[in-house]
């Protein structure tokens, strides 16, 4: 899993999990976005080779995912996950 900038590790170390998961399908998970501050975390899913783009679950429940991986890992306020395919924008641009 890759996530831009400095920080992040504990978000890093709550996702790895999921991260390998979808590695062992033949998905790349990467924070493309993230905000501690604000806890506001925006990922991407992509396909790798051999892999299908279209099985992928729906980005609703890698959210609801994710969301149960911080908040186990980083007590505090509900994180905002968002998660996008490759080629779109974040909610907010």
């Amino acid at each position: 899993m890759t996530h831009p900038g400095s920080g992040g590790g504990g978000v890093a170390a709550a996702l790895d999990p999921l991260a390998r998961t979808l590695a062992a399908d033949g998905y790349r998970l990467e924070v493309t976005r993230l905000d501690e501050a604000t806890r506001r975390l925006v990922l991407t899913v992509a396909a790798g080779e051999g892999a299908c783009a279209e099985c992928l679950v729906p980005e609703e429940i890698l959210s609801r995912l994710a969301r149960e991986r911080l908040s186990a890992a980083i007590p505090g306020p509900a994180w905002d996950v968002e998660f996008v395919r490759p080629g779109t924008a974040p909610v907010d641009g």
